[in-house]
């Protein structure tokens, strides 16, 4: 293979915490190419995780001022943008977003060609972790027949209805440009396939994966911990106001740990109206504790240290959970809505519980108290097949091993 480099482009990675699923990957990335270039438009004034020795890190962080958006009504004229707005049922709000994409693809092709070589650029692969703007920069500027370009597709970055505006731009051209595109979940293979009825080179289900955390015999228990947990950014979608209002009705005692903040554009209305429901949780004596962002070695110790009995995930819409790896790899049983690829990680009484999307936080209560019921060997099934499902589908050695495999045969 001709490949020498390959350029993986982050949101965040490595600086922060954000996007630790990139942590699990990075390892099979490194050991299969010579040099590996992270792009990524993280704040680079946060602490930087430690990357392998061929990995090297360039910084890309560009926020678009009113002035630049503006700019970009230049790109009304050219084909690409008719192109999109021909084929799509369009408004004004679509025609703003796609300029502003188009004007932060070209942004981000032109720091790539002022900062790298075209003999750097040749025989490399791109790869986006995201399908967004850098996707659309790539198929649109730096494709050519000595490179491969590549995305994973998650679940903002895939589904329409999780964008503001019902819609994403130029997927038609990422579909005709791009070498591979790898959706996390076979749900999300399924949407670009039959929803966007978008025909792509390639498109292979890929699912990430976590490191093992515990050995099969250390899985069961002999009693409750009465300590539940959850784990996301804390933002509308997550809607940690239902569990926290599940919890409430309780009649069982628990304790709730939350790990995970709010994002930077969570509204204060929305702040207001979670620390409401704390305070009533508060009132009614009940434990819980909201732990912040961690680096996820942390988050994986603390897991181990609480013994945790449940995970519960209770979003609206979801790719394919990486938090549930996590939680499946330590044998702890979840509650999840029944969203996006969920139900490829979760079956219903076999290794945690499906609730519908619409659920109500009676029908949580329900179900939380229904686990506390059960005959503790009844919950250690449970715990012993949410390892084994960890271990045959979500690990992380053997899914990234054969993640890079497929790319070193595009």
């Amino acid at each position: 293979n001709d490949i020498k480099s390959l350029f993986l482009i982050t949101e965040e990675y490595p600086f922060g915490y954000g996007e630790p699923f990139i942590e699990n990957e990075i390892k099979s990335l490194s050991l299969s190419f010579n040099k590996v270039i992270i792009i990524s438009k993280g704040d680079n004034s946060l602490p930087r995780r430690i990357v392998p020795e061929n990995v090297e890190i360039v910084n890309f962080n560009y926020l678009l001022s009113f002035t630049n958006k503006l700019f970009s009504l230049r790109f009304i004229f050219t084909r690409v943008f008719l192109n999109e707005h021909l084929k799509i049922k369009t408004n004004i709000s679509k025609i703003g977003y796609s300029l502003i994409s188009l004007h932060k693809a070209n942004t981000f092709s032109r720091f790539v060609r002022n900062n790298f070589l075209p003999s750097e650029i040749n025989n490399s692969i791109f790869y986006t972790y995201w399908c967004m703007d850098e996707t659309i920069g790539i198929c649109l500027y730096l494709k050519n027949d000595k490179n491969k370009c590549i995305t994973r597709a998650h679940g903002y970055d895939l589904y329409f209805e999780r964008s503001k505006y019902k819609y994403l731009p130029f997927r038609s051209l990422i579909s005709k440009n791009i070498d591979a595109i790898f959706p996390i979940s076979n749900q999300g293979q399924d949407y670009l396939k039959n929803s966007l009825r978008l025909n792509f080179k390639r498109i292979t289900t890929s699912y990430l994966g976590t490191h093992q955390t515990k050995s099969i015999d250390q899985i069961n228990v002999d009693s409750f911990a009465y300590k539940v947990l959850t784990c996301s950014n804390i933002y509308p979608n997550k809607r940690v106001e239902l569990v926290a209002k599940s919890i409430y009705l309780m009649k069982t005692k628990i304790d709730w740990d939350h790990y995970g903040d709010f994002l930077s554009f969570v509204e204060d209305e929305y702040k207001i109206y979670l620390s409401s429901l704390f305070d009533k949780l508060s009132e009614k004596r009940i434990k819980f504790n909201l732990k912040g962002k961690l680096k996820n070695k942390d988050l994986l110790n603390m897991i181990k240290k609480n013994k945790y009995d449940l995970f519960l995930l209770l979003s609206s819409s979801e790719g394919l959970p990486v938090s549930i790896m996590e939680a499946f790899s330590f044998g702890i049983p979840v509650i999840a809505t029944n969203v996006g690829g969920v139900s490829e990680i979760v079956e219903n009484n076999i290794n945690g519980f499906l609730l519908e999307k619409n659920c109500s936080e009676n029908d949580i209560t329900k179900k939380i108290e229904e686990f506390y019921k059960l005959d503790i060997s009844d919950v250690n099934k449970l715990k012993i097949n949410a390892y084994k499902t960890w271990e045959n589908k979500f690990n992380a050695k053997e899914n990234f091993s054969s993640f890079v495999k497929t790319l070193h045969e595009l």
